[in-house]
């Protein structure tokens, strides 16, 4: 029985569903067969100067998830995007498509939520899966942390990981183990 990767990002315990060797693909678009429009909300900065971040929501339906990415040329359901991070989403997925590996799988980025500086949070799955956190660094598009778990509060303060990118706003605290809130 084949299951589709769910993105569920940055909760206490990360629940990453695997699409297996031997499983078939299945659709990424909603029950009604559309692609979700994001929602959008503002992560404004204490600073009164410092623009408002725009967070784009992909997730939708009952089972909360992104958008799915199985071809390069789905990008376009990305809406609000960047042309840029359309790209490197598309190039991650040929690059999966092309390894050769678990060819029953489905292979793919999820998208869960954008944020308009240059941040993203989804998933990758291939032969197994994984969240992903995505940034822009020297003005590329590239993965900043990859986890099964929940991610780790000093690396998403040293990637300056906005708040309101983490599904639940936690992360986990190595010096008292705990999983706590994310302040940035």
């Amino acid at each position: 029985m084949s299951m589709r990767m769910m993105s569920v990002i940055a909760g206490t315990i990360l629940v990453v569903g695997v699409a297996g060797c031997g499983s078939s693909s299945s659709s990424s678009t909603t029950s009604a067969g559309s692609t979700p429009s994001p929602s959008a909300s503002s992560d404004a900065s204490p600073s009164a100067s410092a623009p408002s971040v725009q967070i784009l929501d992909f997730r939708s339906g009952a089972d909360g998830e992104g958008i799915f990415i199985e071809q390069p040329s789905q990008v376009s359901q990305l809406e609000g995007t960047t042309a840029a991070f359309q790209a490197f989403i598309a190039d991650g997925v040929q690059k999966l498509l092309d390894d050769g590996q678990c060819p029953d799988a489905a292979k793919g980025y999820g998208v869960d939520k954008y944020a308009t500086n240059g941040y993203a949070i989804g998933g990758v799955n291939e032969c197994g899966g994984y969240a992903a956190i995505w940034g822009v660094r020297n003005g590329q598009w590239q993965e900043l942390m990859g986890t099964q778990d929940a991610y780790d509060c000093s690396e998403l303060h040293r990637a300056r990981v906005p708040v309101g990118l983490l599904a639940d706003g936690k992360c986990y605290d190595a010096s008292t183990q705990t999983v706590i809130s994310y302040e940035g």
